[in-house]
């Protein structure tokens, strides 16, 4: 496209991005198939590509659920960004901070049941986490509780969810003096994930790997992605144009149990259910 796209997030099955783009004039959210050639006539349709939001102002910052079912996002719609989440199709845009400051980079919980995001609502920036209510209930009236995660005279950004027996969160914070990634672990203090001397921005969790992560930097003055851990940074994608905004993977794929067994005795025959189960037991 000659527009401009940017922050791409994976779909937890791996099989479509989610990406916003300025291709209609202003920033709204897209997705689109990854297993297509998207060159050439025809590319749109061949790739499947789906406008979800059309509102004039920007949508911005796509974050999907690892349920698959939700994407969070920011938005500008009602005069300041805000996090609004809706369904993956599109359908059911709700607001969810109410806050005449700014909230920015939603980030799922494993349990697709709750979102980390960074706020100035304090004065600078700090993370905070919400718990998302069912699309179902309708539009809320005001917030639901927000929760302070990690506060202080810093500007903490960026938080990315690292899944696992304890879940882990990587984000920005100059609190040393440098914009570096932290890591954040329960009843502990955050550290900074690897040792740098260059400023980083938008870190990125890479599935398997526990000391690496993806993470743009600025170094010469071009911006490319690297792969950083304790042994070091590794340009990924050494070129002199700007490469930024890594999605390093999809989020852990938690699918809801209740909505498959719902699919699978709409969709499936009830022999092949008891097949599947008598599989499932084997």
């Amino acid at each position: 496209s000659p527009a401009e796209e940017e922050n791409p997030a994976w779909s937890p099955g791996w099989t479509r991005i989610a990406f916003q783009s300025n291709r209609n004039g202003n920033w709204d959210i897209y997705t689109m198939r990854v297993d297509c050639d998207p060159q050439g006539a025809g590319a749109e349709e061949r790739c499947d590509l789906r406008q979800l939001t059309a509102d004039p102002a920007d949508d911005l910052l796509p974050a999907w659920s690892p349920d698959g079912r939700t994407i969070a996002f920011v938005s500008t719609r009602d005069g300041n960004p805000e996090i609004y989440v809706m369904d993956s199709q599109g359908g059911t845009q709700h607001r969810l901070t109410f806050t005449p400051t700014g909230d920015w980079r939603p980030a799922w919980r494993s349990d697709s049941m709750h979102l980390v995001f960074a706020s100035d609502r304090g004065g600078n920036n700090d993370i905070y986490q919400l718990a998302v209510p069912d699309l179902a209930a309708g539009p809320l009236a005001a917030e639901p509780e927000i929760v302070p995660v990690i506060t202080g005279p810093a500007d903490d950004r960026d938080p990315a969810v690292v899944a696992g027996l304890v879940e882990r969160l990587l984000f920005l914070s100059d609190r040393d003096g440098l914009m570096r990634t932290y890591v954040f672990e329960p009843n502990a203090q955050p550290r900074p994930f690897a040792e740098t001397d260059q400023p980083e921005a938008h870190p990125a969790v890479l599935p398997g790997e526990y000391y690496a992560i993806l993470v743009s930097s600025e170094r010469g003055g071009t911006t490319d992605i690297y792969q950083g851990g304790f042994s070091g940074y590794a340009p990924l994608s050494p070129s002199p144009g700007f490469d930024g905004h890594p999605a390093g993977g999809a989020v852990a794929w938690r699918p809801d149990t209740a909505a498959s067994l719902a699919w699978l005795l709409e969709s499936v025959p009830a022999s092949e259910v008891t097949n599947l189960a008598q599989a499932g037991q084997r």
